[in-house]
C-alpha cells in the first residue's frame, strides 16, 4: 500500500469510528430518556435542586413555583420515583414567572442592550493542551444555565468545540462557508452563520478546516494589499451581528481561539472585551504564558488602529489554571508560583483535573448537559463543584463589568 492509500485508509477507519462514537451516545441518551434514538439529541432533566442552584433560590422556592403553575393549569416537568425533573426550557420559565411576581433582578439576568454591552470572552494561548476547548465549553454551559444567552464563536480548525456541541465537520454538518470563513469572503451574513446547539440556549458559529484555508486567504491579502487590516473579520462580524435581532439577544459571546498566534487569534484579541487564558501549572507551561503575554504585548503596540482608539482595552485579562491535580506537590507548587508571578490577574479558584470532563469528552457531550458514563455520584459532584466555583469567578468579572453587584457560591 502506497502512503497515500494508506493515509486515505487510515482516515476512513478513524471516520467510521467517529460515527460510531455518535450512534453509541445517541443511544445511551435514548436509553436514559426513553426516546428513539433517531430524535434530535438534547440535555437531560434537572432535578429540583439544581434548578435552585440555577436560579439561586432553595428548593422549596422552586417547588411552590411549581405549584402554582399547576395551579394556573400549567404542568411543568417529569415526575420520576416522586420525583419532579425539569427541562432548561422549563427552568427559564420558573425564573420568568418568579421575576413577574418578586421583580427581583437576581432572576433577569440578561443584559440590558441599553446600558449593557455585549461581553466578548476571548480563550486565548499560543500553547496546546492547556484547556481552551474545555474552558469555553464549561463557560458556555455555565452561563447557559444562570439564565443568559451565549453564542460560541468556534475559531478553531480542529472544531473541537463544535463537536461536543453535536455540530461534527466532517459530515455534511458545516458546509463550506458556514463558518466565519463565509462571513469574511462576503458570502455571509453574521446572523446566517449562527446555529442552534443542542444544548439550548448555547448557539453556536461553528469550525472546520476551512478555517485554516481562510487564513491562508488573509495572508495573501497581507501580502498583496497594502495596509489590509487582517484584524479585523472577528470585529466586523460582531459588529454587524450587534445590528441583528439574533445579535441583540446575546448577553455573552465566548471566542474558542487556536493554539497559536496566528492571524484568527489576533483578530479575536481584537474584537475582545475581555481576556481568559488557560494555564495548566507546569513549569514549561507557565512560561509559555509569560512568553505569549508579551506576544500580545506586541500585538497591542503594532496594530491599534487609529480609527478604533477604544481596541485593546478589556475588561478583565485573567489567567485561569486549568487540570490542576490537587494530589501533585509539583502541581500544587506550580499553582502558588503562578499566583506568586501575577497576583490577582490569576483566577483563586482553578478548573481541577477530574474524571467528570475525562468521560464527558469520552461520551462527546457536556459535563453537565449530560451525566457521564462510569461516573458515580461523588465523583460527578466533586467535578461540578470545582466548575462551577471556577466559572462563578467569570461570571461575576462580566457582572462586574456591567456595573453589578458579584454573586456569592452556592453549591
Amino acid at each position: 500500500m502506497d502512503t497515500l492509500d494508506y493515509l486515505r485508509a487510515l482516515n476512513a477507519r478513524g471516520q467510521k469510528a467517529s460515527e460510531l462514537a455518535l450512534s453509541n451516545s445517541l443511544a445511551r441518551f435514548a436509553e436514559i430518556e426513553g426516546t428513539n434514538e433517531q430524535e434530535e439529541l438534547r440535555p437531560r432533566r434537572f432535578s429540583v435542586p439544581e434548578a435552585g442552584r440555577f436560579i439561586g433560590v432553595n428548593d422549596s422556592r422552586i417547588r411552590q413555583v411549581l405549584l402554582e403553575l399547576e395551579h394556573e393549569g400549567e404542568v411543568l416537568g417529569e415526575r420520576r420515583r416522586g420525583n419532579r425533573f425539569l427541562k432548561l426550557s422549563e427552568i427559564e420559565r420558573v425564573r420568568s414567572y418568579m421575576f413577574e411576581h418578586f421583580k427581583n433582578p437576581i432572576y433577569h439576568p440578561r443584559r440590558n442592550p441599553e446600558t449593557e454591552h455585549l461581553q466578548v470572552i476571548s480563550f486565548v494561548n499560543f500553547k496546546g493542551g492547556v484547556g481552551k476547548s474545555t474552558s469555553s465549553l464549561i463557560l458556555s454551559e455555565h452561563l447557559a444555565t444562570r439564565g443568559y444567552k451565549v453564542l460560541l464563536l468556534d475559531l478553531d480548525a480542529q472544531a473541537t468545540a463544535t463537536k461536543m456541541l453535536r455540530i461534527f465537520p466532517e459530515g455534511r454538518a458545516v458546509d463550506d462557508n458556514h463558518t466565519i470563513a463565509g462571513f469574511a469572503r462576503g458570502k455571509k451574513s453574521a446572523a446566517e452563520l449562527i446555529r442552534k446547539s443542542y444544548f439550548d440556549p448555547i448557539s453556536i458559529v461553528p469550525a472546520s478546516f476551512e478555517l485554516q484555508d481562510l487564513e491562508w486567504e488573509l495572508i495573501s491579502r497581507i501580502r498583496s494589499e497594502r495596509g489590509f487590516p487582517f484584524w479585523r473579520p472577528v470585529d466586523d462580524f460582531l459588529r454587524e451581528l450587534e445590528l441583528s435581532e439574533a445579535g441583540k439577544d446575546l448577553d455573552v459571546v465566548v471566542i474558542d481561539c487556536k493554539p497559536d498566534a496566528g492571524i484568527l487569534p489576533v483578530a479575536a484579541i481584537y474584537a475582545s472585551t475581555a481576556l481568559v487564558i488557560p494555564v495548566v501549572a507546569e513549569t514549561p507551561d507557565i512560561e509559555s504564558t509569560n512568553d505569549f503575554l508579551a506576544v500580545v504585548a506586541d500585538i497591542v503596540e503594532s496594530i491599534r488602529p487609529s480609527d478604533r482608539p477604544d481596541a485593546f482595552t478589556f475588561d478583565f485579562i485573567k489567567l485561569l489554571c486549568t487540570r490542576l491535580d490537587r494530589s501533585s506537590p509539583a502541581e500544587l507548587d506550580g499553582f502558588s508560583t503562578l499566583r506568586a508571578m501575577y497576583g490577582s490577574a490569576v483566577y483563586d479558584k482553578p478548573v481541577l483535573k477530574t474524571e467528570l470532563i475525562t468521560a464527558a469528552y469520552a461520551d462527546q457531550s457536556l459535563p453537565l448537559a449530560d451525566t457521564p458514563r462510569a461516573i458515580n455520584q461523588k465523583t460527578y459532584q466533586r467535578g461540578m463543584n470545582s466548575i462551577q466555583e471556577a466559572m462563578l469567578q467569570i461570571e461575576n468579572d462580566i457582572l462586574i463589568a456591567w456595573g453589578r453587584k458579584p454573586k456569592e457560591l452556592d453549591l
